[in-house]
């Protein structure tokens, strides 16, 4: 007999224990690519800042050469959009089934949590670069699953490279 969740319920082996433990799994380990990526872009902006400036353009501990406030932003929004993209993918994959879903949600959570840190800090350009990172990680996960990023089917993967190409 199979349950809501496409499992065949007769069957009573560790696969049943597996699966439950990977869809347990699907919210920490997003979580986990999320502060991952946190971690990795502060060490980008500490190495940034210790190795591309010059010490002489170090005043009261603020650095004051005129590009290195372009070269922080990028920096902060590029792991902002990798943090974004490696959570739908991170999700996606731990997934054992239905994994366009799971892309999805993951992405509309994030698409909120977007939204509400937009509210409280008024980061535009971050905010614009993870919902963009988040929807290519969506794409992403079509292209590699080979499926439709659509529940009826439109937008599929293979369309998009034969009419490029």
């Amino acid at each position: 007999m199979v349950n809501q969740l496409g499992y065949d319920s007769s069957n009573k082996g560790t696969g049943n224990n597996m699966r439950w433990l990977r869809w347990v799994a699907v919210i920490p380990s997003s979580i986990f690519a999320w502060y991952t990526m946190f971690v990795f872009g502060m060490f980008a902006l500490f190495c940034v800042r210790d190795h591309l400036y010059p010490p002489e353009g170090l005043i009261s501990g603020q650095c004051m050469v005129w590009w290195y406030i372009y070269v922080e932003q990028t920096v902060i929004y590029l792991f902002v959009a990798l943090s974004a993209f490696f959570v739908v993918i991170c999700a996606a994959i731990i997934a054992p089934l239905h994994r366009m879903y799971v892309a999805w949600i993951a992405y509309l959570l994030g698409f909120l949590v977007a939204v509400y840190f937009l509210s409280q800090t008024s980061a535009i350009d971050e905010f614009m670069s993870a919902i963009f990172a988040g929807l290519l990680g969506v794409f992403s996960v079509a292209k590699l699953l080979g499926s439709p990023v659509l529940p009826n089917k439109s937008f599929q993967p293979t369309c998009w490279i034969t009419a490029r190409g």
